[in-house]
C-alpha cells in the first residue's frame, strides 16, 4: 500500500462526508490550484502544517490509500524546494480515505506528525475497506 496525506480543515472533512467526496474551494483552502488538491507524504505533513497552518486548531490529516484513489496522483516539485509533493487531480473518493486524525499543535505551537506502519495498518483494517483473501 502507498499512503499519502492531506491536511484538511475539520469543517471541510465534515462537508466531504456528507457530499460523498472531498474537494476544496478557493474559500476553504487557498493552497490548492485549479483542478488539483495538494497532499503530502508522511514525512512532509508536519513541515506543511508548520508552514501554512500556524495557529490553526481545526485540522485533521486524511490518511489516503493512494491505490484506491480514482483521480490521478502526480508528484511535482515545489517551486521553492527540491522536494516533490503529491498532487491529486480531482475529488478524493471517500473509500480511499482510511482515517482522519486530529492534528493539533504542541504546547510550543508547532505541529508534529508520525505514524508507524502498524498504526497505518490498524487504520486500514479498521476502515473495513479491505478484502479478505482466502488461502488454499
Amino acid at each position: 500500500m502507498s499512503w499519502i496525506f492531506r491536511i484538511a480543515r475539520s469543517r471541510d472533512w465534515d462537508r466531504a462526508q456528507a457530499a460523498g467526496q472531498y474537494w476544496v474551494t478557493a474559500e476553504s483552502d487557498a493552497l490548492d490550484g485549479p483542478g488539483f488538491i495538494r497532499a503530502s507524504t508522511m514525512e512532509q505533513v508536519a513541515d506543511v502544517a508548520n508552514l501554512w497552518y500556524t495557529g490553526a486548531e481545526d485540522l485533521v490529516v486524511l490518511v489516503i490509500d493512494a491505490g484506491r484513489l480514482q483521480p490521478q496522483v502526480r508528484f511535482l516539485q515545489a517551486a521553492d524546494s527540491p522536494r516533490f509533493f503529491p498532487h491529486i487531480y480531482g475529488p478524493i473518493n471517500l473509500d480511499a480515505v482510511v482515517g482522519a486524525i486530529s492534528l493539533e499543535p504542541m504546547p510550543d505551537g508547532l505541529f508534529r506528525f508520525q505514524l508507524s506502519e502498524d498504526s497505518l495498518l490498524s487504520l486500514y483494517l479498521a476502515s473495513g475497506q479491505y478484502r479478505e483473501v482466502g488461502v488454499t
